[in-house]
């Protein structure tokens, strides 16, 4: 769905119904307020390589600072 693999390594795991596009409608309402972005078919506009001097995992902790802010 949407171009992504999705992987669930649970010895029972649940449908992909029940979970992945339960949690979307549950969240957004709809599976088409996602679909309608026909992310399969994005490209990369843009990519900035540069070196950092810092210890990578200090780059991703900032990075990710706010990846549980909504819950």
């Amino acid at each position: 769905w949407l171009g992504y693999v999705w992987v669930c390594l649970a010895e029972n795991p649940p449908s992909f119904e029940e979970s992945v596009i339960a949690d979307v409608v549950a969240r957004l309402g709809d599976v088409e307020s996602i679909e309608r972005y026909d992310v399969e078919s994005l490209e990369v506009g843009r990519r900035i390589v540069y070196d950092v001097r810092a210890n990578w995992k200090l780059i991703i902790e900032n990075f990710m600072e706010c990846y549980h802010c909504a819950t």
